[in-house]
């Protein structure tokens, strides 16, 4: 027998709303986004044989979560995506605005998010670990700056010029 939570019950019983398809909820490393961005909260993804895949996003301290349902429309040749959503916490919102900074981020994880000095890496099958990052070492004071290393290219680019000019 399995434990069905109120708040699993609440998500199941919320109307389904259209909703803008997510860039990112289907890519491979949307657990180890979602683990970064939003600490906490959990994610199950389920795949049904008719093209339609379900995500449903729980943050068990506000009692909030999402149900997000996206389906192949064979007729217009593009994915549709439906939202539930219960609680408090407007996680829909959320992970709209953290994957559409992932995306401009190149895929990448944004700094801000990592101020703590943690890095998530959550493989898809796998629970979050966590790993401290240590500071980065400190920079020598003979380094130069980023404009010696912009004058010295400029010089080299001038050097490359002067040797290529025809004198007619």
């Amino acid at each position: 027998m399995s434990v069905v939570s109120d708040v699993d019950v609440q998500l199941q019983a919320a109307p389904l709303m259209p909703a803008r398809t997510l860039s990112g909820l289907e890519h491979p490393a949307f657990p180890s986004v979602l683990a970064a961005a939003m600490p906490g909260v959990e994610h199950t993804r389920s795949c049904w044989p008719d093209e339609q895949d379900e995500h449903v996003l729980v943050d068990p301290a506000t009692r909030s979560a999402v149900r997000v349902v996206i389906a192949w429309d064979r007729r217009q040749a593009r994915a549709r995506t439906w939202i539930g959503e219960v609680g408090p916490r407007r996680l829909w919102n959320e992970i709209s605005a953290r994957l559409e900074e992932w995306n401009c981020n190149g895929r990448m994880i944004p700094e801000h998010w990592l101020e703590s000095g943690i890095h998530y890496h959550r493989p898809v099958s796998e629970p979050v670990v966590v790993e401290q990052v240590p500071p980065a070492p400190p920079v020598p004071a003979d380094a130069g700056s980023a404009g010696d290393l912009r004058a010295e290219i400029e010089r080299a680019r001038l050097i490359q010029t002067d040797h290529h000019s025809v004198v007619g």
